[in-house]
């Protein structure tokens, strides 16, 4: 079974509470490793604090700064997901995020 990644939409003002992180070159330190770390280590403290299984919590993830609304058409007016749309506009990160985690982003 493939190991679960993660699109995570940051708080530019939480995120740069991170060692590492500034607010005046945000974008680059979110593709930093020990940024990306640091923020996994907090999901996955707390997924464990609620009783989430470990095939469920993500090995890998791609930390973005924009948000997502209805007017980004990635989300609906209820802000459920739009899965189809996120999956061609992030294709390219989804696949590396992926092999990273050694399996593959659809049955390509």
């Amino acid at each position: 079974m493939d190991n679960p990644v993660a699109l995570v939409v940051v708080n530019s003002e939480k995120i740069t509470e991170i060692p590492g992180c500034s607010a005046g070159d945000l974008e680059s330190a979110l593709e930093k490793n020990d940024v990306k770390k640091h923020v996994l280590e907090d999901m996955k403290k707390n997924a464990q604090k609620h009783y989430t299984h470990k095939s469920e919590i993500p090995s890998h993830c791609k930390l973005l700064t924009d948000p997502w609304t209805p007017d980004t058409g990635l989300v609906t007016e209820a802000l459920k997901l739009k899965r189809t749309p996120i999956e061609k506009k992030f294709a390219d990160s989804l696949k590396a995020l992926y092999e990273e985690a050694g399996g593959q982003f659809k049955n390509e």
